[in-house]
């Protein structure tokens, strides 16, 4: 299975026996490699998506789990839909990379290209490095904000066939224009995760050092892990079914909801 294969495809267990099975030890090394490369890579996303990728294609979490989604939720505190979008990001980047001068710094640069056929991203990325604001450097400061403005300026001028450009949630539904940036302005959400992880590493030296005789690491990291789900639960997951992602106040007039939102939006929208 290639990188460039479809996440959603790709994080299915495709039949494989759904029972633990012990691993070699070179698989066992492999696995702690990629596992410290993700703890490592919090704020380079592409190693933490081709880490990903090696667990799930080689199956190095069939030791102590049953499925790459249970491996993720368990070890990481990562929803399916989070690990899909790792690996996306990662592949999105590895197609840019080398057709354009300027490389994505993060995750959230990348997801607008989502909306984008892929043998076109390359184009709108460059697109967005060329127009972006220059910072004190002369360098181009480019935020996911900028990089949306130019997948429309580019979807204006040149409409995709088919509805290739189209966004879709999670439920494989077409994002109205009204509700797009809430799917794509999620940059604070990515951002407090990886101060949530940061820190959750960064107690190790507290544990190690004098200072930490009294300090309970493992509850500490307990509650890391807690805050990392109840800030990746905010995500938004579908159009909001109250207005068809039109906005309203079932969902904050933000068009989206999360998926644990999903039940109680569906109650008909009050009327205007």
């Amino acid at each position: 299975m290639s990188a460039t294969e479809s996440p959603v495809a790709a994080l299915a267990d495709g039949g494989r026996p759904n029972s633990t099975t012990a691993l070699s030890l070179a698989e066992s090394k492999q696995l702690g490699n990629h596992e410290l490369c993700i703890e490592r890579g919090l704020k380079t996303f592409r190693e933490v998506g081709a880490a990903l990728i090696a667990i799930r294609d080689q199956r190095l979490y069939r030791a102590e789990f049953k499925s790459f989604e249970a491996y993720c939720q368990e070890r990481w505190g990562w929803t399916r839909r989070r690990a899909d979008m790792l690996i996306e990001a990662t592949t999105t980047a590895d197609m840019i990379e080398n057709n354009c001068s300027h490389r994505p710094a993060n995750e959230a640069q990348t997801r607008p290209l989502a909306a984008v056929p892929k043998k076109s991203r390359a184009e709108v990325w460059e697109q967005a490095v060329q127009t972006a604001p220059l910072d004190k450097h002369g360098a181009p400061k480019i935020t996911a904000k900028h990089v949306a403005e130019t997948v429309q300026t580019w979807q204006e001028d040149e409409p995709p066939p088919d509805g290739d450009g189209d966004m879709f949630d999670h439920l494989e539904q077409v994002v109205p224009t009204e509700a797009r940036d809430a799917f794509l302005d999620v940059e604070h959400i990515d951002h407090a995760i990886g101060c949530v992880k940061a820190a959750a590493n960064a107690a190790k030296h507290v544990a190690n050092s004098k200072a930490g005789g009294f300090f309970d690491l493992k509850q500490f990291r307990a509650l890391m892990r807690q805050a990392q789900r109840l800030l990746d639960a905010t995500r938004p997951f579908a159009i909001c079914p109250a207005c068809q992602g039109r906005r309203c106040e079932a969902c904050r007039q933000t068009g989206a909801v999360p998926q644990e939102a999903l039940a109680a939006a569906k109650s008909p929208a009050p009327a205007a």
